[in-house]
């Protein structure tokens, strides 16, 4: 993975459609620059996202009742 700065852009765009655009930047002179650039539907990706919030979430809370002891 290259280093530098990373930045996800989401928009609503058509109907039920999310475009999504990830852009990388490496410092002030290079600008960002387009790594990835998709569409999805938006009741594919809302669902995608909670998926992946509730298992974060569920690690989250397993470390933490682990850590409790």
């Amino acid at each position: 993975m290259a280093t530098g700065s990373y930045r996800l852009l989401f928009r609503h765009a058509e109907e039920d459609t999310v475009r999504i655009a990830v852009l990388w930047g490496n410092g002030i002179a290079t600008g960002w620059e387009h790594i990835l650039w998709s569409e999805c539907p938006a009741a594919e990706w809302t669902i995608t996202v909670r998926g992946a919030l509730a298992a974060a979430r569920e690690d989250l809370d397993s470390g933490l009742r682990e850590a409790a002891g």
